[in-house]
């Protein structure tokens, strides 16, 4: 009996080892961590009416995911909308544009062009924070993971929570 109950544990603990996520977990993981940073950031007063917009430029992917896994819950009283954007012309007013990164070397005319907008912009590339992003996906250790940068939260008017702090890998 003692013998099955440790192979049992042995079996359990392999099970849990920490395995590489697939591309497409990887994709769920992004649309929820993107979800997290709209109920954990403030934005100011004026961005709290209509709808929360999501939008997504360059990745049909995360698009997908967000729009069937988020799109039918709210960021306080705002229903979040999602959006995919093919072109950087396309772009509307967002509270939160991730840029993917294929698409990444037109960020920092995108947060030139949002500021005023207090458009949280999410970029995975090397530099992204440098470029003007707020938060930054990176991968450490086979996961995936964000890098964040203060100065370009306060610049864009937005107040983090420290739970999106405490999980930040770097924080600028």
């Amino acid at each position: 009996m003692k013998r099955g109950l440790y192979i049992l544990m042995l079996a359990l603990t392999f099970l849990s080892m920490k395995a590489p996520t697939p591309p497409d977990g990887r994709t769920r993981i992004k649309a929820l961590m993107v979800y997290q940073f709209a109920t954990q950031i403030d934005w100011p007063k004026q961005f709290k009416t209509g709808s929360f917009v999501i939008g997504v430029y360059g990745n049909n992917d995360l698009y997908e995911e967000l729009k069937k896994n988020h799109s039918s819950k709210t960021v306080g009283s705002q229903p979040i909308k999602v959006m995919n954007f093919a072109t950087a012309s396309d772009i509307q007013k967002c509270h939160i544009l991730y840029v993917d990164p294929s698409k990444s070397g037109s960020i920092k005319d995108l947060v030139k062009k949002y500021k005023s907008q207090s458009t949280l912009i999410v970029s995975e590339k090397d530099g992204g924070l440098k470029d003007g992003a707020v938060i930054n996906f990176v991968a450490k250790n086979d996961r995936t993971k964000y890098e964040l940068s203060k100065t370009n939260a306060t610049s864009v008017k937005l107040v983090i929570n420290s739970k999106i702090i405490g999980y930040a890998v770097n924080i600028e």
